[in-house]
């Protein structure tokens, strides 16, 4: 089952140049995942009573072009696979007239929420179909392998308003961050045309998230890492 929804780009999702955010973006595409699982009983709402939820570890994007304030978007999103301990979901983005704007793929484990340990998925699917079309041409294996450059730092303290309904750090909120790390002139001259991620660790209210931020020709690549805990997030 492919889901699809529409969007209109708000103010308050614009940068300086009046275009869309990647968080913006990629926040669009997690309330389609978040809107496809409630549909379909699998939601939080659904899982948190039987002490489970859903957790991205990887996520790769390729951003087009960016939309500007009130244009319209469509979000198309799919489970691929659907076994074990794997769930892979893609996304398409489009613009009124079909046009690429950013397309996606993720993987995403259930999670216990008392054992902090991943679980099949498989009992908690079976009713589901999934879609065997991947969005890109070859499947996307996502590993970011940091270069032994010197890097910048950056520390952000973890704030209320950062947590999701998990308790913890969601997810886009880390692309913020990243993106924060780089100079304002810098950010309002270039666009981000590709996103690999790897989600390890979770992080809490108070926590201190340091961000390592290093360049290699046109790509950049970032560490957090929680002071707290020291460990990789």
């Amino acid at each position: 089952m492919i889901y699809k929804d529409n969007y209109t780009v708000t103010t308050y999702q614009v940068d300086i140049n009046g275009r869309a955010t990647v968080p913006a973006l990629c926040g669009m595409m997690q309330e389609s995942a978040s809107r496809y699982c409630y549909e379909n009983g699998i939601s939080l709402e659904h899982l948190n009573p039987k002490n489970l939820t859903w957790m991205i570890i990887k996520q790769y994007v390729e951003f087009e072009k960016y939309p500007g304030w009130l244009d319209k978007i469509n979000v198309s999103t799919w489970p691929r696979t659907l076994k074990g301990l794997k769930a892979l979901r893609d996304y398409s983005v489009t613009d009124k007239d079909g046009g690429i704007i950013a397309k996606s793929s993720t993987n995403w484990v259930l999670l216990n929420t008392e054992t902090k340990r991943p679980v099949k998925v498989d009992n908690e699917v079976s009713h589901l179909s999934t879609v065997d079309k991947s969005v890109f041409d070859n499947d996307v294996k996502i590993h970011v392998d940091l270069p032994d450059v010197e890097y910048d730092k950056k520390v952000f303290h973890v704030q209320y308003s950062d947590l999701d309904i998990n308790g913890h750090v969601n997810n886009i909120k880390y692309i913020e961050w990243c993106l924060d790390s780089f100079p304002s002139d810098f950010q309002k001259s270039h666009t981000v045309k590709k996103l690999s991620i790897e989600f390890m660790q979770e992080t809490y209210a108070d926590d201190e998230v340091k961000v390592k931020t290093a360049f290699e020709g046109c790509r950049s690549f970032f560490e957090l890492i929680n002071l707290t805990t020291g460990q990789t997030v």
